[in-house]
């Protein structure tokens, strides 16, 4: 199955954007003008900060940056030859919407503030543009470059990185933006949601503070440069990071979250993954809706590998769960591989979730080879997976594991415990034409752990005449 977006990217941001803070019961902006107003706007009184670092309650300064003294600049016009602000002309004021389509080098202290959900954009397809933001650590002191609001009182909107643009970021700080209908403090859009990658964001040694909503938000398969490390999120109303499938590898190192709406990587599975990785960097993620792996009309065998130690949450939505293969030709392969220590953790996204809270991992067009899950507790899953009729067991086939294949899997369960489930079934094994059903159901069954319910554990599959032992022998372990 294949999902496609339409609208343009700025519809999209706007929907996005209700979606986002809808999720999380905030109050939802009406969707705001994302007409740029690129000249002959006046430069208003700075509201903001007076230092191009951290400021205190009380008025400290606790970085190697002087406050402004000068009278700043104003910004009243599109940014089309390349420019180099410094701490000297700032605070830099943008009134008003911008494009820029030209390569922005900021400079050590540099001060940038915006007024009330203004943004600027960072490249204009087909033209190029790059923000270049250049702090520095010094034995130890942070001089950052600094994105504040001109009124702190009203956040500014986002710096919106076009797919022609770059925003290359080192010890620099956000703060007070993701206002009006703006998608995140930083939003960038990739060239094609069903493609590779487009790495148009590069953070390192950044802080984001105070979104008014999402702080990054990365659609269409935008991604995180390989190199982007220390990344810290504080104070957004919504989710820290939003970021698509596909892409989710390319989180930073060193990703650090505190006092969001919520304290959760979410990611959208809007459109079929390929080969993607989801990393352990100390921060759960959620999936938002039912994920699809295969490569859509590429042919061949799509791999999602989970690293130890994640926590994997899935939200209630229209779907849930990973649907692992697309069709006979577009294979899918799970490779999660957790340890003693650090165990993958897969459940529910709400506290206390109940059983049957999301669906679960549905095994659909897969090799007979290959998987891997070891040391995976799934908890809070069973929910309908409109499958009937597959292997023995309970006639709705609804599981925590389903391996609804056509062909036989060998054993791949190691270490796994499936608890507070719902559904009919713990595990079902759906293909027919099983030599052996009792002996494979026992070969899944063995070193791994299930819960009281519901009672059968493990569903036998089919045997060669596509029968099952019925009244002669159990039909579940």
């Amino acid at each position: 199955m294949t999902l496609h977006r339409t609208g343009s990217p700025a519809s999209r941001l706007a929907q996005l954007s209700l979606l986002a803070c809808a999720s999380l019961s905030l109050a939802c902006p009406a969707p705001g003008d994302d007409t740029a107003d690129t000249g002959d706007s006046t430069g208003a009184d700075s509201g903001g900060s007076s230092s191009g670092g951290i400021v205190t309650d009380s008025g400290e300064i606790p970085d190697g940056c002087e406050a402004p003294t000068g009278p700043g600049t104003d910004v009243t016009a599109a940014i089309d030859t390349d420019q180099t602000w410094t701490a000297e002309g700032s605070p830099y004021r943008v009134p008003a919407n911008v494009y820029l389509t030209a390569t922005l080098t900021l400079e050590a202290c540099t001060v940038v503030q915006l007024a009330s959900e203004v943004r600027i954009f960072v490249g204009n397809e087909p033209a190029p543009g790059a923000i270049v933001a250049r702090g520095e650590r010094l034995g130890g002191v942070l001089r950052p470059v600094r994105f504040e609001a001109l009124d702190p009182s009203a956040p500014w909107g986002t710096l919106e990185v076009d797919t022609t643009g770059m925003l290359d970021a080192e010890h620099t700080i956000f703060a007070d933006g993701g206002g009006g209908s703006a998608l995140g403090m930083v939003t960038a859009w990739g060239v094609d949601p069903e493609g590779s990658r487009t790495d148009l964001v590069r953070m390192v040694d950044v802080q984001l503070d105070g979104s008014a909503g999402v702080g990054v938000n990365l659609q269409r398969r935008a991604a995180f440069t390989d190199d982007s490390a220390d990344v810290a999120i504080e104070g957004s109303g919504s989710y820290p990071v939003w970021i698509e499938a596909g892409v989710v590898s390319t989180l930073p190192h060193g990703l650090t979250v505190a006092d969001n709406g919520d304290d959760v990587v979410y990611i959208d599975p809007f459109t079929s993954v390929d080969d993607d990785t989801f990393p352990d960097r100390g921060v759960p993620l959620r999936l938002g809706e039912v994920m699809y792996l295969g490569t859509p009309d590429g042919g061949g065998l799509s791999t999602l590998t989970i690293e130890p130690g994640v926590e994997l949450q899935f939200a209630v939505g229209a779907g849930s769960g990973i649907m692992i293969g697309l069709d006979d030709m577009n294979l899918g392969q799970l490779v999660a591989q957790g340890t003693a220590d650090a165990p993958i953790i897969m459940r529910g996204a709400a506290p206390d979730a109940p059983p049957a809270s999301w669906m679960g991992l549905y095994f659909r067009y897969a090799p007979s080879s290959g998987h891997v899950m070891s040391y995976v507790t799934i908890a809070d899953a069973g929910a309908e997976s409109g499958a009937q009729g597959f292997g023995c067991g309970p006639g709705d086939n609804n599981a925590s594991i389903l391996l609804l294949t056509e062909n036989a899997l060998t054993p791949f369960l190691d270490h796994v415990t499936v608890e507070n489930a719902g559904g009919d079934t713990q595990l079902l094994l759906g293909w027919s034409d099983e030599a052996d059903p009792s002996g494979v159901a026992q070969s899944f069954a063995e070193g791994n752990s299930f819960a009281d319910s519901p009672s059968c554990r493990v569903s036998l599959p089919r045997d060669t005449t596509n029968g099952c032992p019925g009244d002669e022998a159990p039909d579940c372990l």
